[in-house]
């Protein structure tokens, strides 16, 4: 939700970003963005060189 929050459906985010929305090491955002990419929730985005996602789904925030 964090990453969500930070990027939203159309903005394009590579793992460096990822590490400072979320605080992390390099390895751990590598993890998570491959985990993403299996389970469908970012797409590849082409023609601005590797490694460059977005969210291909809305995710619905609930109180």
């Amino acid at each position: 939700m964090a990453l969500y929050d930070a990027f939203g459906k159309e903005r394009i985010f590579g793992r460096t970003d990822v590490i400072k929305a979320l605080a992390i090491t390099p390895s751990p955002a590598s993890a998570l963005i491959k985990k993403m990419l299996e389970l469908g929730l970012i797409e590849n985005v082409r023609g601005l060189g590797k490694g460059k996602y977005r969210f291909v789904v809305s995710i619905c925030k609930t109180d």
